[in-house]
């Protein structure tokens, strides 16, 4: 059960809505409270939520205007260079996912995180993301054109398909090839730089 506070607010004898202290007019239906009797009127008391509550808000709030910033620098990004648009979303969203996870642990510990621990989280996260990203990209097409190649030539060799055909079916076998290394060092990385409990 909450704690409740006594306060001057009354309800409105129009609409009922409630009416803080010293308001002079309704907020919702605009009628005049000058003549309103506030001793006569019924007293109602307001919820005094915990600190956490308020903070899980204002953090929703804040949140909310980080991903609008965010898909708006993306869009703008895609509209000039498209393939910079899409890396730049690719690396932000898990940053923001993280930073977003981090901070609401933290509201629900009772230790709400300030814009400054908030930036910091997020520029720790995209430096994590960025690594993860590029290592497992380097691990994905050295592996890829290595396979992709041996196997080509082992293609053309047995004289399987033929021309360009296993030049083909070699970047595809590399492909698939390329997906398991690359996977296997991006889970490896999150597990070692990205610890469950913060």
């Amino acid at each position: 059960m909450s704690d409740t506070k006594p306060s001057n607010a009354v309800l409105c004898p129009e609409c009922d809505a409630l009416v803080g202290a010293g308001v002079d007019k309704c907020w919702l239906c605009g009628a005049v409270l000058v003549e309103l009797d506030r001793a006569a009127a019924p007293r109602v008391d307001l919820p005094k939520l915990p600190r956490h509550e308020t903070t899980r808000f204002s953090y929703s709030l804040g949140l909310l205007m980080t991903v609008v910033t965010l898909v708006c620098v993306s869009l703008g990004l895609v509209s000039i260079e498209p393939g910079l648009g899409i890396v730049f979303a690719i690396i932000v969203t898990p940053a923001l996912i993280r930073t977003a996870i981090g901070a609401a642990r933290r509201n629900v510990a009772g230790r709400p995180m300030d814009i400054t621990q908030k930036m910091i989280a997020f520029g720790g996260s995209l430096g994590v993301v960025t690594v993860i990203a590029v290592t497992a990209g380097i691990t994905f097409f050295a592996t890829c054109f290595a396979s992709g190649f041996a196997a080509a030539i082992g293609f053309e060799i047995a004289n399987v398909f033929g021309g360009y055909d296993d030049l083909l079916w070699g970047a595809v076998v590399g492909v698939v090839i390329g997906i398991i290394p690359a996977g296997f060092v991006g889970y490896f990385l999150i597990r070692r730089l990205w610890p469950r409990k913060d």
